[in-house]
């Protein structure tokens, strides 16, 4: 995962793809499209495709498969998620697939439910992308981001010094003083 989303990106020489089931639920397509917009804006050549598994004519380095456990007609896109598939979470985890004597890795995105797909930002959302690590992750609850606009404002709140009304008649606490004009 350490690799994600620069492995994942498009690139003049390598096509990314991102499978789903033919059927896929709404929130499943969802999370497929915020990834598929998500790698597509970060590489130059937009060449991340979002297919059906009808579509699927040959498996790429760059591959995704997003789905539940048999909502796939193709035996071997099961058989990736039922490997992947855990019992609570968004299972997110590094397979590697032997074709024609050559050996690929494939993200898998699955989930014990359809519910889990809304923790797709772990894999669109820099401040989590950031902390990826290993080959199998698995998301049970989804953290939350601090809104950090105002890293660089030290208020005085936030150094302990009370609120104060300053006028040209109260110029001074009495911890601090103020000159006013």
């Amino acid at each position: 995962l350490n690799q994600y989303p620069e492995y994942f990106i498009g690139t003049e020489t390598r096509n990314t793809q991102i499978i789903i089931p033919d059927e896929p639920t709404l929130k499943m397509l969802n999370a497929a499209l915020e990834m598929t917009t998500y790698l597509s804006n970060l590489s130059a050549y937009n060449k991340v495709k979002l297919l059906k598994e009808s579509q699927v004519k040959a498996i790429f380095d760059a591959t995704i498969i997003i789905g539940l456990e048999n909502q796939f007609k193709n035996a071997s896109f099961n058989e990736l998620i039922r490997k992947s598939k855990v019992n609570d979470g968004l299972s997110l985890e590094i397979q590697p697939i032997t074709l024609r004597q050559s050996t690929k890795n494939v993200l898998v995105v699955t989930g014990r439910d359809n519910a889990e797909f809304e923790k797709i930002g772990v894999l669109t959302e820099e401040a989590f992308i950031q902390q990826l690590y290993g080959s199998q992750l698995t998301i049970s609850n989804m953290p939350i981001i601090k809104n950090r606009t105002d890293i660089n404002l030290i208020t005085f709140k936030n150094m302990g010094i009370p609120s104060i009304t300053l006028s040209g008649e109260k110029m001074n606490s009495d911890t601090y003083s103020y000159y006013m004009p």
